[in-house]
């Protein structure tokens, strides 16, 4: 779900540091092998193949909203669209 577009949640930071930043901006699959090997997660690599399938559906799934005609104002619609093309996260293909 997309917060971005109720006015309390253009503020964008984490609510916790991931990867010492509270910036979603520098969020990436990486991030998450990264933080798999902080906790010793017995095989980090997997974290970033995890964040990266999610990544996949998420943007699959954004499509299909789209297309299937959700109720989202075209202003909802625009302000995540362009969440998406800031965030590193979610350009990855």
């Amino acid at each position: 779900m997309s917060t971005i577009v109720y006015q309390p949640f253009h503020a964008d930071g984490l609510a916790l540091n991931l990867d010492r930043s509270k910036d979603f901006g520098t969020v990436t699959p990486a991030t998450f092998r990264r933080f798999g090997e902080r906790i010793g997660y017995p095989v980090p690599e997997e974290l970033e193949t995890l964040a990266g399938a999610f990544t996949d559906r998420m943007r699959e799934t954004w499509r299909s909203v789209i297309a299937g005609g959700m109720p989202l104002t075209p202003e909802m619609t625009e302000l995540i669209r362009a969440r998406l093309s800031d965030l590193p996260l979610a350009r990855l293909s």
